[in-house]
């Protein structure tokens, strides 16, 4: 496209001379013209004329002033200007201003040099019509002289068809050059927009394609030239979706034939005007990309001039549109067969590599299974990683207190696998700046395509580290973690050095997949030895519970024995009076042992069961040791040993339940004075230790071995279980008062050199924060009332309700020696015959029964109308917190535990029937 000029304003100026004038002129240069051409010879001036009026191409004579004096019909035709009008003008009318000046210094060179002959060669050069709109030309002038006056004659040749031709075939070559020098559509598309755009001097092109499922064209390339300021025009190009029809390239979709506007800014049909007048665009052409007879898209240009159309140039865009479909099919043909061959490579190769890794993967489960040991099974994995999924790999496991310890690592190179052993022994990560500490904490596998030594640096614990690191040579890295039933136990950390591998998705899917594998071996291993330690501790347990039941079934039958054999003679009455009082002693004694044992049973019971409950207050816990020492004193004074204390001022105050610190104190002195022999000494301190309060019994007893005191805590252990052993005892009292210490929140711990060393026992209680009122211990030995001195029942009637026949005899004798009025059942069912013929003054009720129990008698007895308000006690052998409330909750006014004191069941029932006051 030529460029486009202003109309000379020369076109206003008047006439140089009048037209008689002009006239005159004429002729004469017509008559000088004809001897001119004829070298001098005489020439018709009329045959001169016959030829210039005839000739196709523009001639014009001018003076040295550059004024028309002729121009022929040509010249009309080509300038656009009337013959008339152009006579007396000067020649500049038809000349662009860019090139007014040299035409008239070329004029004045010619006369300087005195040239009188047509010259040789033309030159080009642009001249302006009359429109506006640049004409390129072939001009030829000669310089010839009339008298005095210097006159030039000047022939010129429209170039405008020759150049559009020239301009058609260098599109199509410019355009078939890029096809045939680009490998693929997009390097086409850009180069033929270069091409075509620099070779007709375009400004902005681009290359639209069709969208068929949305149905719609979208620019997908674009081109400006370098000169060019036309971002806002490419950015609306960009943005915007063209329907069949609607703009430029819309209407080439629509119509598949080439299209050309002289001015898109004065086109209706141009959605993008408003950009391309603020950007000076005029001129713009487009044309379709075809294959057969469907359009694939269309290439649009646009210039700044305003142009006529080219409708040859649009011809050959055709074949240049068809050219450009037909690459684009034979490349999307290429790049299909390219894709299926590389789909068929990538499938191949897909296969193989899954070959390799199902084969690596068996492999890794079969020495994966061939230990049962974890440590031994994880160094497999790392000496398995090595070479095939890494050039080093290492093996971490988190231990139980939140550190991490290495155990396994393997190198290619046996040189450097020291060096990666050295990692190990690093600081701590407690920041948790290493990513190995990360996949150990989430979980999740982390992937380094490529590390640096500032990413090194980075995670590095120390300098030394980091040198390590670097000369092991990270190169790419992987860390995945172990995870088995939910929870990270351990992470793989696979690293290539050496081989420069650079590890991606499919690497960390199989060191996934090894790791997966790995923490499922490893769970079985650990499940194994798991099994194995729970049938050795079931074993151990079993053997324990043996040893257990043989031991309470002595401790049980030898206080019985005693009881039975004392009770058989006395009642033979071979006993005479002093016999008699040393055989109840016995038999009172024996059977107080018997409530103990079954009390440290029913301790050890609630123990586990978790319902063993305190009642925390303010004490005085010097108070609860020197009771505890007058308490145990006469068995120490019958084995001649020495008993000291040491109670330091302010360690006594702690906040606790008395009556079990009182339990804890008594087992450790009584387990001391147990074990330590005649004459030896058992001390007891007692002292404040920083926010602790230090209680410590030492004896000079027969020690502990080092073996038995990791479990001297343990329910149910006993040093010596053997039935030779020296002491009795069923190895509870130690475990409650672990128990009992440790519920109040503090410890305990025994201490022994060894067999014949002695034992050391130190409980630890804190303080409270808050002093208060303290409770006193209360008394181990009280004195007892006798019978007599209780108040009397007679007149009382008494229902005594109890399953077992024994019982029921005792506890009806008992009330009936203080003159009560007792009837004994042994159902609920009589019970409840009895209040409705004679309801009794007050009910004592067994809770444990078959059939119905005492819960369910008292529910119906309260149902009676003679039972409502019945005054009633309970006999029950359960004695915790939660039993006594859902005693007293039933309706019961009290109750009585097992085995029950004489004194107390007759105090209970005076209590409840309003006998108050000792007789």
């Amino acid at each position: 496209m030529a460029k486009r000029t202003e109309r000379s304003a020369e076109l206003g100026k008047p006439p140089l001379r009048r037209a008689a004038q002009r006239r005159a002129t004429t002729s004469g240069v017509l008559d000088a013209l004809g001897l001119s051409w004829a070298d001098g010879a005489p020439a018709d001036a009329e045959l001169y004329r016959t030829v210039a009026e005839t000739a196709t191409d523009p001639i014009v004579t001018i003076d040295d002033a550059g004024v028309i004096l002729f121009a022929n019909r040509a010249a009309e035709r080509t300038f656009g200007h009337a013959r008339e009008a152009l006579l007396g003008q000067p020649l500049t009318i038809v000349m662009p201003a860019d090139v007014r000046d040299r035409q008239r210094q070329s004029i004045q060179r010619r006369i300087r040099m005195g040239k009188r002959r047509l010259p040789q060669e033309a030159f080009e050069m642009t001249g302006l019509h009359r429109d506006g709109r640049s004409i390129p030309l072939e001009v030829s002038f000669g310089h010839f002289t009339q008298g005095r006056r210097h006159l030039f004659a000047g022939i010129m040749r429209d170039l405008t068809g020759r150049r559009r031709t020239e301009r058609r075939l260098a599109v199509q070559y410019a355009a078939t050059r890029s096809l045939a020098e680009s490998a693929t559509l997009r390097e086409a598309t850009r180069r033929i927009l270069q091409a075509i755009g620099e070779t007709l001097g375009c400004l902005v092109g681009a290359i639209w394609t069709v969208d068929r499922a949305r149905q719609e064209l979208r620019c997908v390339e674009q081109w400006h030239a370098r000169s060019a300021s036309v971002r806002a025009f490419e950015a609306m190009s960009r943005r915007i979706a063209l329907a069949k029809g609607e703009g430029l390239p819309g209407r080439v979709w629509a119509d598949g034939e080439p299209v050309w506007i002289p001015d898109v800014v004065d086109d209706p049909n141009f959605p993008r005007i408003a950009t391309a007048r603020r950007e000076g665009l005029h001129a713009g052409f487009a044309f379709p990309i075809r294959l057969g007879g469907e359009v694939l898209g269309v290439v649009e240009f646009f210039s700044r001039e305003i142009e006529q159309p080219d409708h040859e140039l649009l011809q050959m865009t055709e074949a240049v549109g068809s050219q450009i479909g037909q690459f684009m099919e034979r490349r999307r043909v290429e790049e299909a067969a390219r894709e299926l061959l590389a789909r068929e490579q990538a499938a191949r190769t897909a296969a193989e590599a899954a070959e390799r890794r199902a084969a690596f993967l068996a492999e890794a489960e079969r020495l994966l299974a061939s230990s049962l040991d974890f440590e031994t099974t994880l160094s497999t994995l790392a000496a398995l990683a090595v070479p095939d999924l890494a050039d080093w790999c290492s093996v971490d496991v988190l231990e139980v207190d939140g550190s991490i310890r290495r155990i396994a690592v393997a190198h290619v190179d046996p040189m450097k696998a020291d060096l990666a052993r050295k990692v190990r022994g690093y600081p701590s990560d407690p920041a948790g700046r290493h990513p190995r500490t990360r996949v150990l904490r989430t979980g999740r596998a982390e992937l380094f395509p490529d590390i640096t030594e500032d990413g090194l640096a980075a995670v590095a614990g120390s300098p030394e580290h980091f040198e390590v690191m670097r000369q092991l040579g990270y190169r790419s890295c992987m860390i995945v973690p172990l995870v088995a039933r939910g929870r990270s136990f351990g992470a793989l950390t696979f690293v290539t050095a050496e081989s420069g591998r650079r590890y991606g998705q499919v690497d960390l899917s199989l060191a996934q997949e090894l790791a997966a594998r790995a923490a499922l071996a490893v769970d079985n291993a650990r499940l194994y030895r798991e099994a194995q330690e729970a049938l050795t501790q079931a074993e151990r347990a079993n053997r324990a519970k043996d040893e257990f039941l043989a031991t309470v079934s002595h401790e049980l039958r030898t206080p019985l024995s005693a009881v039975l054999l004392w009770t058989r003679l006395m009642a033979r009455g071979s006993l005479d009076e002093g016999k008699k009082a040393r055989a109840l002693d016995l038999i009172e004694r024996n059977a107080k042992l018997q409530a103990q044992l079954v009390e440290d049973l029913l301790d050890v019971s609630r123990i586990i069961s978790g319902k063993l409950h305190l009642e925390v207050r303010p004490m005085d816990l010097a108070a609860v040791v020197e009771a505890a020492l007058d308490a145990i004193r006469p068995a120490a004074d019958a084995k001649a040993i020495r008993m000291d204390s040491s109670l330091a001022p302010g360690a006594e105050y702690v906040a606790g339940d008395p009556s079990r610190l009182q339990q804890v104190i008594w087992n450790l002195l009584s387990n001391a004075i147990k074990f330590t022999p005649k004459g030896g000494r058992v001390d007891v301190d007692l002292r404040r230790a920083e926010s602790h309060v230090e209680l410590t019994v030492r004896d000079t007893g027969e020690g502990i071995s080092a073996e038995f005191l990791p479990h001297i805590f343990e329910r149910f252990r006993q040093a010596d279980s053997t039935s030779t052993r020296a002491h009795g005892g069923l190895g509870l009292g130690l475990g409650i008062v672990r128990h009992l210490v440790e519920l109040h929140g503090g410890t305990v711990r025994a201490e022994s050199p060894g067999r014949g060393g002695g034992s050391t026992f130190v409980v630890s209680l804190p303080l409270p924060a808050v002093r208060g009122p303290f409770a006193r211990p209360e008394a181990t030995a009280a004195p007892e009332l006798s019978l007599d001195e209780l108040p009397a029942l007679d007149g009382v009637r008494v229902l005594v309700v109890d399953d077992q026949p024994d019982a029921r005899a005792a506890l009806a004798l008992i009330l009936q020696q203080r003159q009560a009025s007792v009837t004994a059942v042994g159902s609920v069912t009589e019970a409840v015959d009895v209040f409705a013929h004679e309801p009794p003054d007050v009910l004592l009720s067994d809770i444990a029964m078959p059939g119905e129990d005492g819960f369910s008698l008292i529910r119906r007895v309260r149902g009676l109308p003679g039972g409502r308000n019945v005054p009633a006690a309970a006999l029950t052998a359960f004695a915790s917190r939660d039993d006594r409330m859902r005693v007293l909750l039933a309706g019961y006014q009290t109750y009585l535990m097992k085995p029950v004191e004489p004194a107390e069941l007759v105090a209970v029932i005076a209590n409840l029937a309003g006998r108050t006051g000792a007789r």
